[in-house]
């Protein structure tokens, strides 16, 4: 990690810091000079060698398919060897629903009635 150059955004945070540095001491009177501007490093951009993106080239020989995988017969594609689920499989469940009650309708307003049936019905269903 020491044997590598210091990253530019490290460089740019300390040379921010190094201003800032330099303006406290000469608002308070440590040191003769006058305060610099401290610059945003969000709106700087970047600069210098570090910065500069990489862009390889690569020159890879074409690949072969390797014959194992070459596919001859391209009329007739291969079965899988997995066992395919069917689609029109039934799945049943042991799960009872309690029976229906009355049906809600508009027509012969019977909703205040139904309710009434309704709730004394699953009273006394679920806790018999």
């Amino acid at each position: 990690m020491l044997n590598r150059p210091v990253p530019y955004d490290l460089q740019v945070e300390n040379k921010r810091l190094e201003i800032m540095e330099h303006n406290t001491l000469v608002k308070y009177g440590f040191k003769d000079g006058v305060q610099q501007p401290v610059f945003d490093p969000e709106s700087e951009t970047r600069h210098g060698t570090q910065s500069k993106s990489i862009h390889p080239k690569f020159d890879l020989e074409p690949t072969r398919q390797n014959k194992k995988r070459k596919n001859e017969n391209s009329e007739n594609p291969t079965r899988s060897k997995r066992k395919q689920a069917n689609k029109n499989s039934i799945v049943t469940t042991n799960y009872d629903p309690p029976p229906y009650g009355c049906i809600w309708s508009a027509v012969d307003w019977s909703c205040a009635y139904d309710a009434f049936f309704m709730h004394s019905y699953y009273t006394i269903f679920f806790h018999a």
